[in-house]
């Protein structure tokens, strides 16, 4: 397997130092045009628990976090280096 093809297949489940470099992209933009659009249809006040499912590096949650700041924020993901990440970043 090529090295484009080893790194594009970590947005799967991201692990190793490919792993990192997603995840990094994840958070640095490459989804957040199209997140934060669907954030913002969200309320701001009424929403007691919200589950980020995937979460990646975890920007989203952040950005749920600031949206809905009364809320409690919960992010999963089978990866563990995603959750280490996002952990991190939150």
């Amino acid at each position: 397997m090529g090295l484009l093809k080893k790194f594009f297949n970590q947005t799967r489940k991201p692990e190793g130092f490919l792993g990192k470099i997603m995840l990094g992209g994840m958070n640095g933009g490459g989804h957040a045009k199209l997140a934060n659009f669907g954030i913002e249809q969200l309320p701001t006040k009424g929403i007691e628990r919200i589950a980020e499912l995937g979460c990646g590096g975890g920007r989203n949650i952040d950005a749920l976090l600031k949206r809905c700041d009364d809320s409690f924020v919960v992010g999963v993901d089978y990866s563990p280096l995603s959750v280490k990440k996002a952990a991190e970043y939150n």
